[in-house]
C-alpha cells in the first residue's frame, strides 16, 4: 500500500466505486482500524452509515468473499480489544477508583464513558442494511471507537495523576537537598532522599510506559466546547463528582454515606452490599462508612 493512497480520506475512498482492487479495499480497512479521521466533516452516525452501506453493496457483488473475510477478522479484533479493556478496567480500579469508575448492577468496574455531543436530529431515516453481518459490524465498530476513547481518557487521567506525584517528589527532593547542601551527610536524611529518588525513578518509568501505551490508541478528538456546552473529560468528571455528589464505589450518594457514618444503625437499611474488586485479593464486601477525627472515611 503506497503512502499516498493511505493518506487519502475515507470519504474519497468510499466514493470511489470504480476501484475495488485489493489495495483499495485494504486501505479502507486500514482507515477503519485506525479511525483517527473516520469522521471527516460528518458526525459518527453518518460516517458509520456510509461505511456499512459501502460494504453492504460489495456483499452483493464478486467481492463478497473479501468483505466477509474482513468482517470476520474485525469481529475477532473487536473481541480481543474488549478483553483488553476489561483487564485494564480491573487493573486501574485499584489506582483511580474514585475518578474513572462506577459499579453497575453486575458489580463490575467500568471506565468512565466520555459523553459525546448530541447530533442534530433529522426526519430522514436511512434505509436498513440488507445483510445481518453488516448490522453486527456497525454495532461493533461503534463500540470499538467508544471503548478506545474510554481507555484513552482513563489512562490519560492516570498519567496526569502520576505527573502531579512526580512534581511533588521533585519539590520534596529539592527541599531536602537544600537542607543537606547537596552533599552526603551520613545521617538518616540521606536514606530518605535515596528513597524518594527511587520512588521518582519508578513513577517516571510508569509514566513513560503508559504514555507509550496510549500513543498507540487511535484517538478522535471529541473534547470540545460547543454552544457553551463543555464535553471535555475534565468537565464531565467535575459534574460527576461535584454536581451529582454520588459515590459509585458504594452506589450511594455521599450525603447518605455521611448520615450512615453518624448513625451506624442506619447502614443495614441502605447497604447495597457492594464488593471491592482487586487483582490481588478476593472479593470483599465494602466496610460501612465511619467518622474518624471528624472526617468521613470510606473503604477503598
Amino acid at each position: 500500500m503506497s503512502l499516498t493512497t493511505r493518506k487519502m480520506s475515507l470519504g474519497n475512498l468510499l466514493g470511489n466505486n470504480t476501484d475495488v482492487s485489493i489495495e483499495h479495499f485494504q486501505n479502507i480497512c486500514f482507515h477503519i482500524y485506525d479511525y483517527s479521521n473516520i469522521y471527516e466533516n460528518m458526525n459518527l452516525s453518518t460516517s458509520l452509515y456510509y461505511i456499512c452501506d459501502y460494504f453492504d453493496n460489495l456483499l452483493d457483488g464478486p467481492q463478497r468473499e473479501m468483505v466477509t473475510s474482513f468482517l470476520m477478522s474485525f469481529s475477532l479484533y473487536y473481541d480481543k480489544n474488549k478483553s483488553r479493556m476489561e483487564s485494564l478496567e480491573l487493573y486501574f480500579y485499584d489506582l483511580i477508583p474514585d475518578y474513572m469508575f462506577f459499579c453497575s448492577e453486575d458489580e463490575k468496574p467500568y471506565f468512565h464513558r466520555v459523553f459525546k455531543p448530541l447530533e442534530r436530529q433529522t426526519n430522514y431515516q436511512p434505509p436498513n442494511h440488507r445483510h445481518n453481518e453488516i448490522l453486527v459490524f456497525k454495532s461493533q465498530l461503534s463500540m470499538y471507537i467508544d471503548d478506545n476513547i474510554s481507555i484513552y481518557s482513563g489512562i490519560n487521567h492516570y498519567i496526569n495523576k502520576v505527573t502531579l506525584e512526580i512534581m511533588e517528589l521533585h519539590s520534596n527532593i529539592l527541599v531536602l537537598e537544600l537542607a543537606r547542601y547537596g552533599k552526603q551527610t551520613g545521617t538518616a536524611l540521606d536514606i530518605v532522599i535515596n528513597y524518594l529518588y527511587d520512588g521518582l525513578t519508578e513513577k517516571k518509568r510508569v509514566c513513560r510506559h503508559w504514555c507509550s501505551f496510549v500513543s498507540e490508541i487511535p484517538m478522535q478528538h471529541i473534547e470540545k466546547i460547543d454552544d457553551n456546552h463543555d464535553y471535555s473529560l475534565c468537565s464531565q468528571l467535575h459534574k460527576k463528582r461535584q454536581i451529582l455528589d454520588y459515590n459509585h464505589t458504594y452506589g450511594l450518594p455521599n450525603s447518605v454515606l455521611l448520615e450512615s457514618a453518624h448513625n451506624p444503625h442506619l447502614w443495614k437499611y441502605v447497604n447495597r452490599k457492594k464488593v471491592k474488586h482487586s487483582i490481588f485479593t478476593m472479593k470483599n464486601e465494602l466496610k460501612p462508612p465511619q467518622i474518624v477525627n471528624g472526617r468521613l472515611v470510606l473503604d477503598r
